[in-house]
């Protein structure tokens, strides 16, 4: 509600301009912010999916980037083509998906034994190639996996007569199964230090970073900054103007393009950037403040000195003239806009 001034006199009181604005409620406050929210994340997803996520591929040094990660996973023999639909595949994911689709126990041992067979050629090929060799240590590494330094046996492998490491024949080959897939997740936390294939993952992770931030504040701006100016009589989003709220100063008249803009810069700065910073915590104080401060208050509007108030009876005014304009309220008013306040 937006009231006079408590320290007018009697005889001041008939020159003081009152205007009264009922509280949004709680319920249609959250309906709003959740439907423009969900607008807006859609939105965001839709434009990055379709539109910016192939806007790298515009760029050389990127899609060089993308070229020398792949040749560098196909390089390993950890990724294939397994499917031939020109796709990286991680070879335990291959076989678990082969091993899962098997027809019945016997199609699913041979799937099983196969997998064993050759991930074990793999995994040796892997730890001998000279392009990995200063972070996987070499073979030794693979070995020491089998059967830790100092030991004559282990779970899954032993030392034949010849000195050599073969699987343990007391193991089933889908024991030997699970050893085989937790090998493939050790070799790739080895191939993930390799420096070549490093420097390629930073530029495509943070140049798709980059994407995402644009379509974010894209969203940002068309979902929360466009529509306030769009629908410029109560500055409302497309949320405050399905539930009839809108936005006005603490002189209880419309904020003009500039608080406008700055009431943005909080909201999104603040309750969108720092929130996917901190896992949500400007969110859940700007929601809390509404939930049980007096005012319902938000964060970004307790700093912008602003207030979300229902307008389903009357609209927000742009300023004292504009409000001695309107046909009902003819009279000859002396008022300032500092006489009207937002009753707290």
């Amino acid at each position: 509600m937006a009231k006079r001034k408590n320290d007018v006199n009697v005889e001041e009181e008939e020159n003081v301009l009152e205007i009264e604005y009922q509280k949004a409620s709680f319920a249609r406050r959250v309906l709003s912010a959740l439907l423009d929210m969900i607008l807006f994340v859609v939105f965001t997803f839709l434009l990055y999916s379709y539109a910016l996520s192939f806007l790298p591929l515009t760029f050389p040094s990127y899609v060089a980037n993308v070229e020398t990660f792949t040749e560098r996973k196909a390089e390993s023999g950890l990724f294939s083509d397994f499917y031939e639909q020109n796709d990286s595949t991680l070879v335990s994911d291959y076989y678990r998906h082969e091993i899962a689709q098997a027809e019945n126990s016997d199609k699913k041992l041979e799937v099983t034994e196969e997998a064993n067979t050759y991930i074990e050629q793999v995994l040796t090929d892997f730890y001998q190639m000279e392009t990995f060799l200063e972070v996987t240590g070499g073979l030794k590494t693979y070995q020491e996996q089998k059967i830790p330094e100092g030991e004559q046996i282990s779970f899954y492998f032993v030392y034949s007569e010849t000195g050599q490491i073969v699987p343990n024949r007391a193991r089933s080959q889908d024991e030997m199964w699970e050893f085989y897939q937790s090998a493939v997740d050790e070799a790739l936390g080895y191939l993930y230090q390799d420096s070549v294939l490093l420097s390629s993952s930073r530029v495509i992770t943070w140049t798709h970073v980059g994407m995402i931030s644009i379509a974010i504040i894209i969203g940002g701006c068309l979902f929360y900054l466009m529509f306030p100016f769009i629908f410029k009589k109560n500055r409302q989003t497309l949320g405050k103007k399905l539930f009839k709220l809108g936005v006005i100063n603490a002189d209880g008249l419309r904020p003009n393009n500039k608080k406008t803009l700055g009431r943005f810069a909080l909201f999104f700065f603040l309750e969108i950037v720092l929130s996917l910073l901190t896992f949500g915590v400007p969110l859940i104080i700007s929601f809390s403040m509404v939930a049980f401060s007096k005012t319902g208050t938000s964060l970004h509007d307790y700093l912008a000195n602003t207030y979300v108030v229902d307008v389903s009876t009357y609209n927000i005014y742009k300023s004292i003239d504009e409000y001695q304009g309107e046909e009902k309220h003819k009279r000859n008013f002396d008022v300032k806009p500092r006489d009207v306040f937002y009753r707290k």
